[in-house]
């Protein structure tokens, strides 16, 4: 019996199985929105070699308010987040003051709550004033 790894005997489990993997993981995604983006946030934070702190959206809420910070209008909490939706320009998004492709650090201090139009009009700039 030839003798194998961990990794090799899960690397052949994936092949076998990644279908329903792939589709388990969607599935994931879709159900822990808050979860996905934290991740992807955090490791593109790493990727640029930056510092990185655990924190959550609501926690940005309870230190600095519910109303867009580049705006200054309320954000409405309960509208859905993805751009295909007609209501998502005024959706929470959590805006990087130093974005993350500039050098920003992904921490509490460096992050603030903004409406997903504004956010996403700012782009990858440090807001003026």
């Amino acid at each position: 019996m030839k003798n194998t790894t961990t990794a090799e005997t899960k690397k052949r489990y994936y092949e076998k199985n990644k279908d329903v993997i792939l589709q388990k993981q969607k599935i994931y995604r879709l159900e822990h929105p808050e979860i996905s983006r934290n991740s992807a946030r955090r490791r593109r934070t790493r990727l640029m070699k930056s510092e990185v702190e655990f924190y959550t959206e609501k926690e940005v809420l309870e230190k600095y308010g519910t109303d867009c910070h580049i705006c200054n209008e309320p954000i409405d909490l309960t509208a859905p987040r993805w751009t295909g939706h007609y209501r998502w320009k005024k959706s929470l998004h959590i805006d990087h003051l130093i974005p993350i492709s500039l050098g920003g650090s992904d921490t509490l201090e460096n992050v603030r709550p903004a409406h997903g139009f504004c956010n996403v009009s700012k782009g990858a700039k440090i807001k003026e004033g």
